[in-house]
């Protein structure tokens, strides 16, 4: 009678959690139907905070909860073992902030990001910001805007930004530690999926070292941690999977609602995650309690859901098809030969990853993986921009870099671990790690260049940087990256507002601003758009334009001028001109 007793309790809350999940999915259709995009993206703004906010505290509240099985997560490597995924930590982190150069690579996404985040520290809304105040260590925005990027990653800012300050360098510090994260949970996902010390050990090595990951962790671009709350968000799975318990349900539960806010694709990284539960545990689908958890995602994944929705018509760059069969030949003939190549990606780990793929073992453990590289790689074969040779899109190899590391430690340990009569095991991994070494070296200068991808944008940046020095207190920039200057600490607002609002920067700017009204003539009046080109000349025709500082670098015109209105001041009594690159 007691086990029909409980069976009826479980078909209860299977029933009863079940149209919960219906009624928010529900309300999600309702809230769609019966609210205006604008609106919707306005109550997004402080939505989205919310469920990250409650996300992080679920996850804080279940290691809390569970402290003593995430205290042995990776005891079951042995003493050496910890020793060396503890050099692999360390040497990383310090061959990442002292060699890898600390720069922008994607414009002007980082700045955007990193002044949502600022918006996010001091307003707990999600905006970015296109008029505001941000002198004397304050931050008021005055003109905002819902961006169309997932808000998890300028809430990953928003929190370092709270600790230590606002600055660009706490931005790229972000990355850092997300790479240092990504790391240690690659090796736990091994460990635990496979059981193999020395695959774990290897994987985290290979995710340490892929020459893009490194490269990109020293920037504020959102890839870096969307790949590292991906694996932890599937880490999640796997402790829950191998100790369940309510505190590895709520931290489970907790970082897979997080790590889907960092990326539109990351939603897809809960496939990967029920793959997990089945293929360790797949009994746990019949316990209570997860049924109930399915029910506590849902409304904190609600918001992301609602996010996508609310940006769907979004152009993402283009007027023309963003996903389509017709891309996918193209991409594929970029994005495949980019693993064996051995130009950006290391031609070893790509044949070390193929062995952990074939090898005849583990197939039960190793779908997760496969699903998680088939959506992570897959997915941008579609996307118009999605081949790593558009731009700066190389970005996106970021995204299937944990999942490939993972199957290449798989691939390396089981050669280490070969059963050869004439070659002892020590033998083996030292000739692999000598192959693998001299492999890498060849990588070096990649990592450490800059390189000339966006190097007009970039020397845009820098030359802000010199003229943001020349701003006085009390004043106002007008540019088409008001983000970067407000990070700068400086009084920043779009340069628009002179076309669209000419009657506010007359009567108000004018007039609020006692240090002056300025003008940064950036890239964007530089590059042959005429949308961005109008809102340039239009300035210089109703404005004078008093000459402040200037560098003429690439054939592109980076200059600071002070606004007048129209028989204002003329040109005298100005800082000198300084056509020296700024250093």
């Amino acid at each position: 009678m007691k086990e029909k007793g409980q069976n009826n309790s479980k078909w209860l809350s299977l029933l009863i959690s079940s149209i919960s999940v219906i009624l928010i999915i529900s309300s999600a259709i309702w809230i769609i139907f019966n609210t205006e995009t604008l609106a919707l993206r306005n109550g997004l703004a402080r939505w989205t905070v919310i469920s990250l906010e409650a996300s992080l505290l679920l996850m804080l509240f279940g290691i809390g909860l569970g402290r003593n099985t995430f205290r042995t997560i990776w005891l079951d490597l042995s003493r050496r073992g910890l020793f060396i995924l503890a050099a692999i930590l360390v040497a990383g982190f310090l061959f990442l902030v002292l060699a890898v150069p600390r720069t922008n690579r994607i414009y002007y996404d980082e700045h955007i990001y990193e002044n949502i985040g600022q918006n996010i520290a001091w307003t707990g809304k999600s905006f970015m910001c296109d008029e505001g105040n941000a002198e004397y260590g304050e931050y008021r925005p005055f003109w905002t805007e819902y961006n169309k990027q997932p808000n998890g990653h300028p809430f990953l800012l928003s929190l370092f930004f709270q600790v230590f300050g606002t600055s660009e360098w706490v931005a790229h510090f972000a990355n850092n530690i997300s790479y240092i994260i990504a790391i240690a949970g690659i090796a736990g996902i091994t460990l635990i999926l496979f059981g193999s010390e020395i695959s774990a050990l290897f994987a985290a090595a290979f995710y340490a070292g892929i020459p893009m990951v490194l490269i990109w962790s020293n920037t504020a671009a959102a890839e870096p941690s969307a790949a590292a709350f991906t694996v932890i968000a599937l880490l999640s799975a796997c402790i829950y999977a191998k100790e369940p318990s309510l505190g590895t349900l709520g931290f489970m539960v907790g970082a897979i609602a997080f790590g889907v806010q960092f990326r539109p694709e990351s939603i897809f990284l809960v496939v990967p995650a029920v793959l997990i539960i089945i293929s360790v545990r797949p009994s746990l689908f019949m316990r209570r309690e997860l049924y109930w958890a399915v029910v506590l995602l849902a409304l904190l994944v609600l918001p992301e859901i609602l996010h996508l929705y609310a940006v769907r018509n979004e152009g993402w760059g283009t007027s023309s098809e963003r996903f389509s069969w017709s891309i996918f030949a193209q991409n594929l003939r970029v994005n495949g030969p980019f693993y064996y190549k051995n130009v950006r990606y290391p031609l070893i780990f790509t044949v070390l990853a193929a062995i952990g793929l074939l090898w005849l073992r583990d197939w039960k453990a190793k779908t997760p993986l496969f699903a998680w590289l088939l959506y992570s790689w897959g997915i941008f074969l579609f996307f118009y921009a999605g081949s790593y040779e558009y731009g700066a899109d190389v970005r996106f190899s970021l995204i299937c870099a944990p999942p490939l590391a993972i199957l290449a430690g798989l691939g390396a340990g089981r050669l280490a671990s070969l059963d050869l009569k004439t070659i002892n095991s020590r033998a083996l991994v030292a000739g692999l790690l000598i192959i693998l070494a001299i492999q890498w070296i060849g990588f070096l200068p990649l990592i450490r260049a800059v390189g000339e991808e966006a190097v007009n944008a970039r020397l845009d940046v820098e030359c802000g940087r010199e003229f943001a020095k020349l701003v006085p207190v009390d004043s106002i920039v007008l540019s088409h990256n008001p983000s970067m200057w407000l990070m700068w600490g400086k009084n920043a607002a779009q340069m628009s507002v002179a076309t669209i609002n000419r009657p506010h920067l007359d009567r108000d700017m004018f007039m609020r601003y006692k240090g002056g009204v300025y003008l940064h003539w950036n890239f964007w009046c530089n590059v042959p758009d005429p949308g961005q080109n109008q809102f340039c000349n239009n300035i210089k025709k109703q404005y004078v334009l008093s000459l402040v500082k200037a560098f003429d670098l690439r054939g592109f015109h980076y200059a600071l001028y002070r606004l007048y209105p129209k028989g204002g001041p003329p040109n005298e009594n100005q800082p000198p001109v300084g056509l020296t690159p700024p250093q």
